[in-house]
């Protein structure tokens, strides 16, 4: 597949001020698509209608419910025949739970259309809110008439629902194939939906990192570098880019993961929720390596970053991230990972059932992962060896053959041994995955332990880094030698203080010579065609 366009082509200085306000909303530029629209909905006649229309799908697209049924009602009364306008209304009442009155108005619209078009956006939104209730056949049933009879975006937007009916029978095969060719199908269309497009490319990050698949990772990752993201979608691309940085950690590429999470990190601006994400899978990735005061460190920062936020309208994703950081707490300082299943089971719930990445089973496996890694490390073990074991199931059901392996892994650190081997099982096409070269690292450590230098193990990352440093390069120079950010550099010189017990890079640099590790110039081993080392040019400045 050819990749994506890098922008939207611009409007031609003859297009009208509703087809300006129709372009600014393809480009996910909500607030100025609104404005135009309304200033146009202010006129008469049919372009006002439309304008009206127009105005109410990006009030949809936000979630503004409200707003669409105080909008179009009126209008309704006026244009009763309007299927379009009856179609919108109908999906309104219906996500403000009046789902009798939305189904009634979305169906009669279908019936009362003329064109083919108005007929199959009413068939996609009705297979949409079948989606929801999960009354997946009902779904699929409706969403094959909408695409029987649709073109352009609503043709593309009833692919992608295919997907994730797909996903929601757990056939993840058939939801990746849906999402590509829906992509396709965007690329095609003279039509845009920027924010479809960021939904997609999300829902294949995650399909890469959780069910291992290498390829539809670097298929993600070549999408998404040309993609102009809307600032709409910031939520889309922040996830997106984690879970590429997952896909990286299951390939044991470390040094690419920390990139990318650095990436993700400065996305998220002030989210304080995201900051965290981020921050969570930085600490867990530290404690695979065997860096538990480094885990322990960011696990402090995330959990700074938590307790801060606003928890009075939380979404799926800030749930997830309490329950992650329960896990995470319960393996490296059981004493506090208690405060987050509290504080979990404290915030509102916003999971309504029509999350299109079926936020509700992830949420499920991952509280019974949650509680049962908990209970395991403070309370009724055997329940939460019992715990541990749905979680591993449902995970499994799921297609997350990535969690489930981290489950299994706390479950062989619960005392159940034979879970190891579930472990390689799992994660088989992903053998360079740090849980697979240390599945012990599941076991909680001492935020107080101290790695001797007789008994250090470093990473091929590591060994570069500590190489370069002993033949004189800076942090600046290895950065810009190796394509590499100097926060990532700086990671793995943190991670080399921990292992060798030493607070500064000429102590460092003492203690590799002195324990004999063996270590030759960098330009020496570039020369032997190591290839960890891209160039590396004698200098003698340590930072």
């Amino acid at each position: 597949m050819a990749p994506l366009p890098h922008s939207m082509a611009r409007p031609i200085r003859a297009l009208t001020a509703l087809g300006e306000a129709k372009a600014l909303f393809a480009a996910g530029r909500y607030d100025d698509a609104l404005r135009q629209a309304d200033e146009t909905a202010r006129g008469r006649g049919a372009e006002a209608v439309d304008a009206a229309i127009l105005a109410a799908r990006v009030e949809l697209r936000r979630g503004a419910c409200d707003a669409v049924v105080a909008r179009l009602d009126p209008i309704g009364d006026s244009f009763g025949a309007e299927s379009t306008i009856a179609t919108l209304r109908g999906i309104a009442h219906y996500r403000l739970n009046n789902k009798v009155v939305g189904i009634d108005l979305i169906e009669c619209a279908r019936r009362a259309a003329t064109d083919a078009e108005t007929r199959s956006e009413a068939s996609y939104y009705r297979a949409w809110a079948a989606y929801a209730d999960r009354d997946l056949d009902v779904a699929e049933k409706w969403v094959v008439s909408s695409l029987d009879e649709a073109s352009g975006a609503v043709y593309a937007r009833g692919l992608a629902l295919s997907a994730w009916i797909s996903e929601a029978r757990e056939d993840y095969i058939g939801a990746k194939r849906f999402h590509r060719l829906a992509l396709s199908a965007l690329r095609s269309s003279s039509e845009c939906d920027y924010e479809l497009t960021a939904r997609i490319l999300h829902a294949l990050a995650v399909f890469a990192a959780e069910t291992c698949d290498g390829e539809s990772a670097d298929f993600v990752r070549s999408q998404a570098s040309v993609f102009i993201w809307p600032a709409s979608a910031l939520d889309h691309e922040f996830q997106t880019k984690v879970h590429l940085a997952l896909a990286r950690v299951n390939y044991g590429e470390i040094g690419s993961a920390l990139d990318e999470f650095e990436a993700a990190e400065c996305l998220a601006g002030e989210r304080v929720a995201l900051k965290a994400q981020v921050r969570l899978e930085i600490a867990d990735l530290y404690r695979l390596l065997g860096e538990p005061i480094a885990a322990t460190r960011s696990l402090n920062k995330a959990a700074q970053w938590l307790r801060d936020a606003d928890w009075k309208r939380p979404d799926t994703t800030d749930e997830m991230a309490l329950l992650e950081s329960a896990c995470l707490a319960a393996r490296l300082t059981p004493s506090r990972a208690a405060e987050w299943i509290a504080r979990y089971s404290a915030a509102p719930k916003n999971d309504v059932g029509w999350s299109p990445f079926t936020g509700d089973r992830r949420v499920q496996a991952l509280e019974l992962h949650a509680r049962g890694i908990v209970e395991a490390a403070i309370g009724d073990r055997g329940q939460g060896v019992r715990r541990l074991g749905e979680a591993a199931e449902l995970w499994e059901r799921l297609g997350y053959r990535r969690r489930a392996a981290y489950a299994a892994a706390d479950l062989s650190a619960a005392g159940l041994r034979t879970a190891t081997n579930r472990i390689a099982r799992l994660l088989a096409d992903s053998p360079d995955h740090p849980l697979v070269q240390n599945p012990e690292s599941s076991l909680a450590e001492s935020e107080s332990t101290v790695r001797t230098p007789d008994c250090v193990t470093l990473w091929p990352s590591e060994r570069r880094v500590l190489e370069a440093l002993c033949s004189g390069l800076s942090v600046k120079q290895m950065a810009q030698q190796w394509g590499r950010s100097e926060f990532t550099i700086r990671n793995h010189l943190k991670r080399l203080f921990s292992k060798f017990n030493v607070r500064s890079s000429a102590a460092l640099v003492a203690a590799a010579l002195r324990d004999g590790l063996g270590l030759m110039p960098v330009d020496e081993r570039s020369e032997q065609g190591d290839p960890e080392i891209e160039t590396a040019e004698s200098a003698r400045a340590l930072h």
